[in-house]
C-alpha cells in the first residue's frame, strides 16, 4: 500500500510536464528546424541565377573548291599561249622557268609557269587547242641521272604513256653538270619521248653546264629586272605616267662628244642583237652612229675593222684630236687583235708614223690614265707547250710588252719528270716572299680545286714557314691573314 501512496503522491507534482528525454529531442527538433530553415532562405535569396547559354547560329560550310588540275583550262581562262614546265631540286630550273614565261611577253606571247606535279601532265595531248602554242620544259637532273622529285611522276608518265602528241610544239631545255656521268639525262629523255610521242620540236635540246668551264669568247652579262608589280606600285605613289618619255640633263658641266658604235655579227636578220633598241639609240641621238657590219649576209665577208677602216678620217679625228676612248668587247684572238692592228694602220697612215711608232702610240692609249702598279707574276700551268698552252702568242708578248713583269709556264707533261705550278713557286720562292712579305702583293688562284688550288696553298705554307722563319700552324694562320684581307682570292672549281 506504501508503494502504491507513493505513486498517488507523486502524480500530481509532475502533472503536465515532460520526461526528461522527451525534452531534450524538441530542442534538436527546433534546432535543425532553424537551421533547414535559414539555409532555405539564404538559398532562395542569394542563389545564382541560371547562365542562359546562348544559342549560335550555324555557319553553313562551304564547299572545297577542287584545285585546279587541267593545265590546258588555266590556259584557256587566263589567255596563255605558252606553258613552261619545270623539274627542279634546288630551284634553278624554276628561276629559269619563270624568266622564259616573263620573257614571253616580249615576243608578242603570254606565258605561263607550271610544276608538272600539280597538273595532269596526261593533258598535254590536248595542248593543240590554243592557238599558236607551246610547251617549254626546264627540267634539271638530279643524282644519278635521275628526275628531281617534282618532275617524277611525269618522268613515270613519260615511259608509259602512248598518248598521240602530235599538234604538240615543244622544246626542252636541260640543266646539268658534265663532269657528272649522266650528263643532262633528264633533260636529253624528255626531248627523246616527246618526240617519239609525236610532238614537233620547234628548238633544239639545249644543255645548260654549271661545271663553270670557260671557253674563249664566253661572256656572262647580268640584266636585272625589275618586279613590274613593284614597278607600278610606285608609279601610283609618285602619280605619274610611266610611259612618259624623259631627257637626262648632264649637270656635272662635263659635255658627253660623239658615241659611235661599231658593231659586227654575222646576220641581220638572225644575230642582230638588241637590233631595235641600238636603232632607236641613233634616232634619239644616245648613239651618235651605228655602223653594223653582217659578215654573212653578202659574198664578200665584211667584218668591223673594214668599217673601220671606212671611216678612218673620222676615226683618226675622234682618237687624235678629240681625245675619244676606246672600248674593245668581244673575241680576244680575232676580232679584238684585228681590231687593234687597224688602229695601228690608221695611226701609221693619218698620222705619219712608222709601225712601231703607232704600236707605241695605241700602247699610251691604253696606259693612259691607268694606276702604276708593282710587279705583276705570273704561273700559267697545261700540260703540253706545243697542245694546251692556251693564249700562248698573247701572253708571251704581254711579258715583252711589260704588261706581265715575268711568265712563268710549267708543262707537265713534256718531259720525263712531272713539273706542276707549285714547283716553279718554291724555285722563285725568295722572289714570291719579297712580293707577298714586304711589298703586300695580291695573290689570285684559278682552276682546279681539287689538286692545283690545295698544293698550291700547301706551297704558300712552306714558304711562310721557311722564309718567314715560322711553324706550320702560324704558315697556315699567316695565310688565313690574307684570306682575310682580301689578299689570297681564289676562283676555283672541281
Amino acid at each position: 500500500m506504501a508503494d502504491s501512496e507513493m505513486e498517488m503522491d507523486g502524480g500530481p507534482s509532475g502533472a503536465g510536464a515532460p520526461a526528461e528525454g522527451e525534452s531534450t529531442l524538441g530542442m534538436l527538433d527546433v534546432l535543425l528546424f532553424s537551421i533547414i530553415a535559414g539555409l532555405l532562405i539564404f538559398w532562395a535569396v542569394f542563389r545564382k541565377k541560371k547562365e542562359e547559354i546562348p544559342e549560335f547560329k550555324k555557319i553553313p560550310t562551304q564547299a572545297i573548291t577542287p584545285r585546279e588540275t587541267s593545265f590546258i583550262e588555266k590556259m584557256k581562262k587566263t589567255g596563255k599561249n605558252i606553258v613552261v614546265f619545270y623539274g627542279s631540286q634546288t630551284g634553278t630550273a624554276e628561276e629559269f622557268a619563270n624568266r622564259l614565261s616573263k620573257d614571253a611577253q616580249r615576243y608578242g606571247m603570254r606565258g605561263t609557269v607550271a610544276d608538272p606535279e600539280e597538273y595532269d601532265m596526261s593533258e598535254l595531248s590536248r595542248l593543240s587547242e590554243i592557238d599558236n602554242s607551246i610547251a617549254v620544259f626546264c627540267m634539271a637532273t638530279y643524282g644519278e641521272g635521275d628526275p628531281t622529285d617534282n618532275a617524277q611522276d611525269f618522268y613515270d608518265w613519260l615511259q608509259e604513256a602512248d598518248d598521240d602528241l602530235s599538234g604538240v610544239n615543244f622544246t626542252v631545255f636541260g640543266l646539268g653538270n658534265k663532269t657528272y656521268e649522266h650528263y643532262n639525262a633528264m633533260g636529253k629523255y624528255v626531248d627523246k619521248r616527246l618526240q617519239q610521242l609525236g610532238a614537233k620540236r620547234i628548238f633544239d635540246l639545249g644543255m645548260g653546264d654549271d661545271d663553270g668551264k670557260y671557253d674563249s669568247g664566253d661572256h656572262v652579262a647580268v640584266y636585272p629586272i625589275n618586279d613590274t608589280t613593284l614597278v607600278n606600285k610606285i608609279g601610283e605613289i609618285l602619280n605619274v605616267d610611266l610611259d612618259t618619255v624623259i631627257s637626262l640633263n648632264n649637270l656635272d658641266g662635263k659635255e658627253v662628244g660623239e658615241t659611235v658604235l661599231y658593231y659586227g655579227c654575222r646576220h641581220r636578220n638572225e644575230d642582230f642583237l638588241y637590233q631595235e633598241e641600238l636603232e632607236q639609240f641613233e634616232k634619239d641621238g644616245v648613239l651618235t652612229q651605228l655602223n653594223v657590219a653582217f659578215s654573212r649576209d653578202q659574198t664578200e665577208k665584211v667584218y668591223v675593222q673594214h668599217l673601220l677602216k671606212k671611216n678612218k678620217e673620222n676615226l683618226w679625228k675622234l682618237i687624235h684630236t678629240d681625245n675619244a676612248h676606246i672600248y674593245i668587247c668581244g673575241d680576244a684572238r680575232n676580232m679584238a687583235r684585228d681590231v687593234q692592228n687597224t688602229f695601228y694602220e690608221i695611226a701609221s697612215e693619218l698620222g705619219s708614223m712608222t709601225h712601231t711608232q703607232a704600236v707605241d702610240y695605241v700602247k699610251k692609249l691604253m696606259t693612259k690614265g691607268r694606276k702604276e702598279v708593282g710587279e705583276t707574276v705570273l704561273y700559267y700551268g697545261c700540260r703540253h707547250r706545243n697542245e694546251d698552252f692556251l693564249y700562248q702568242e698573247e701572253l708571251e708578248q704581254f711579258e715583252k710588252d711589260g704588261v706581265l713583269t715575268q711568265l712563268n709556264v710549267a708543262f707537265s707533261r713534256d718531259q720525263a719528270e712531272k713539273v706542276y705550278v707549285q714547283h716553279l713557286l718554291k724555285k722563285n720562292k725568295e722572289n714570291l716572299w719579297k712580293l707577298i712579305h714586304t711589298d703586300n702583293a695580291h695573290i689570285y688562284i684559278c682552276g682546279d680545286a681539287r689538286n692545283m688550288a690545295r698544293d698550291v696553298q700547301n706551297t704558300f705554307y712552306e714558304i711562310a714557314s721557311e722564309l718567314g722563319s715560322m711553324t706550320h700552324t702560324q704558315a697556315v694562320d699567316y695565310v688565313k691573314k690574307l684570306m682575310t684581307k682580301g689578299r689570297y682570292s681564289q676562283d676555283v672549281w672541281s
